[in-house]
């Protein structure tokens, strides 16, 4: 018998294709449980297809359209689906680990629960995109729109997010794990950051205007240019960290703790301090300590750490009703 009829049989007695690089004869629509490795399958036809439980490995499948399909649980590790057309697939719980989705459609896909450790998703639109529990671990999101998306206790250890925008995204609670979090230049300006760990980030010329990131985990970010104007950074833990030439007007850093934090040609005019930990931060403007202009219209209360022998600077107003403000 040779290796066609074969291959043939065992399709059509298990329903599995094992190397032979082509799908069943009754898939589409029925492919559910398949095993395909290394196929060669560009600008397939799987609208609407059961692909629940398939294994398609390391495969090609670019340009293919697989919109509205089925694919919870679904294995696709290392396959290419570059400009493929996923609007509306159920991708819930499968593993995306390192799939290329370059050019894809995604719109109103639900990633549910899916891993996506090391996916491909440069400029790829996720704003309308079900990324509820998703795993990110070194992905590259680089240019990618997730406007407005719900990415609440996402973890994003070692995910490359330069350039991409997060306007209005729930983040709160995300892990970004630590110093691999790449965020430069990254608009992420009203988002919702609470309790997010970025320590030791890298948020060089991030917008992250009117953000909320109150008691988030920052210490040792890299901030030189980033935009934090009006941001929500109560309580949070800033040690170690360098601002220089940052934007900071207006920011609320309400019992943040800014030790050993270095403040160099950073603007914070109308910045709240109430209770805020400045013991050990050294501040200084253009190389000169006596010119604070960029303090002007801040607020401070009797609770407020101020480094050693340093004069509070004429312009920054005491505002002790403040102080009764519990620290929790």
């Amino acid at each position: 018998m040779k290796w066609g009829q074969i291959c043939v049989l065992i399709v059509s007695v298990l329903t599995v294709l094992t190397g032979c690089g082509q799908l069943p004869t009754n898939c589409p629509p029925e492919c559910s449980e398949i095993t395909l490795r290394r196929g060669n399958l560009p600008n397939t036809d799987l609208t609407g297809a059961n692909l629940a439980g398939a294994s398609i490995l390391d495969s090609n499948l670019r340009g293919a359209s697989i919109a509205g399909a089925n694919l919870a649980g679904a294995n696709l590790s290392g396959t290419n689906l570059i400009a493929s057309d996923l609007s509306q697939a159920n991708f819930s719980g499968a593993n995306l680990r390192e799939v290329n989705f370059s050019g894809a459609n995604l719109d109103g896909a639900n990633l549910s629960g899916a891993d996506l450790s090391g996916a491909i998703l440069t400029r790829v639109d996720l704003t309308n995109v079900n990324l509820n529990a998703v795993v990110l671990d070194n992905a590259r999101l680089i240019g990618a729109s997730l406007w407005g998306t719900n990415l609440r206790g996402v973890q994003f250890v070692g995910t490359d997010l330069r350039g991409v925008n997060l306007v209005g995204a729930d983040l709160s609670g995300a892990n970004l794990g630590s110093a691999s979090a790449r965020l430069s230049g990254a608009n992420l300006s009203g988002a919702d950051l609470r309790g997010i760990r970025l320590d030791g980030a890298s948020l060089v010329s991030t917008n992250l205007a009117g953000t909320n990131l109150s008691r988030a985990q920052m210490s040792g970010i890299n901030s030189m240019g980033a935009v934090l104007a009006g941001a929500d950074m109560s309580r949070v833990n800033l040690t170690g960290t360098r601002f220089f030439d940052s934007g900071l007007s207006g920011v609320s850093l309400t019992y943040a703790d800014l030790s050993q934090v270095e403040i160099d040609q950073t603007q914070l005019n109308g910045a709240q301090l109430y209770g805020t930990n400045l013991e050990t931060a050294i501040i200084t403007f253009d190389g000169n300590p006596e010119d604070f202009a960029a303090f002007n219209g801040a607020h401070y209360d009797s609770q407020t750490l101020w480094p050693a022998q340093f004069l509070v600077p004429v312009g920054v107003v005491f505002d002790d009703e403040q102080a009764a403000i519990p620290n929790q």
